[in-house]
């Protein structure tokens, strides 16, 4: 009886040590997606810009908003259709920003020197709802899929 009892909690200390296991890896990958919102936003204060639909300038600092590659415009459009569409981007970005109250959390620099940060128009990330209306593309800074078709 007493080894049967011995082996059931060895048993049971196995199972709960996977447990652990298991929450600190699911914690790890929430914290890495969303640890982000650990930080606070803070209010965009100055004038603005938009360049395109990923890169406004407030007061100088140029800022690449984190989660999403919009097209290229200008010279960096590849064809027609990508130009058009950076257009209608930074278009719908302007109109999103325009009389909000425009708050961002900041997180790193890249390398080409802009600030990355997630930007919220009135609370609304900014990122997310040009994405929904399939005016930019979710990103994580790995490779990008071309607008041009």
């Amino acid at each position: 009886m007493r080894w049967r009892l011995a082996r059931m909690m060895r048993e049971r200390s196995g199972l709960a040590g996977l447990g652990l296991a298991f929450l600190l890896i699911a914690g790890s990958m929430a914290f890495e997606e969303y640890g982000h919102l650990l930080k606070a936003t803070e209010p965009a204060i100055g004038n603005y810009s938009i360049h395109d639909g990923d890169t406004i300038t407030i007061e100088g600092e140029r800022i690449r908003i984190i989660g999403l590659d919009a097209p290229e415009i200008g010279s960096g459009a590849r064809c027609a259709s990508e130009a058009s569409a950076a257009i209608a981007a930074r278009n719908r970005l302007s109109d999103l920003l325009a009389d909000a109250e425009i708050t961002l959390r900041r997180d790193g620099t890249d390398r080409y020197g802009r600030t990355l940060a997630y930007i919220y128009a009135d609370g609304r990330d900014v990122a997310k709802l040009l994405i929904r209306e399939k005016l930019a593309r979710p990103y994580d800074g790995g490779h990008r899929e071309g607008w041009c078709r």
